[in-house]
């Protein structure tokens, strides 16, 4: 599953239960817009089979305390093309 982004992406996005059968997941950016995504605490609490989580010219990356919480299945985390990850309290 593919979603374009430059966001805050929050648990709220994603309350639904139908995100627990995604297995990848990308992120997808604009490479012509400096972007940036904010993955606040539990924000993946719903995806437990997620597999692959990969973040496409997503150029500003900003976690949180439990930003990845819930991931038990993750085997692919793909930061390769975030040029700033950050971290905050």
């Amino acid at each position: 599953m593919h979603i374009s982004c430059s966001l805050n992406l929050t648990k709220d996005l994603f309350c639904n239960n139908v995100w627990s059968n995604v297995t990848v997941l990308s992120l997808v950016g604009n490479w012509h817009h400096e972007n940036a995504v904010d993955l606040d605490s539990n924000t993946f609490e719903r995806f437990g089979n997620l597999e692959e989580l990969r973040f496409v010219g997503v150029l500003i990356v900003t976690l949180y305390p439990g930003s990845f919480r819930g991931l038990v299945n993750l085997r692919v985390l793909d930061l390769s093309n975030c040029l700033s990850l950050g971290y905050s309290n």
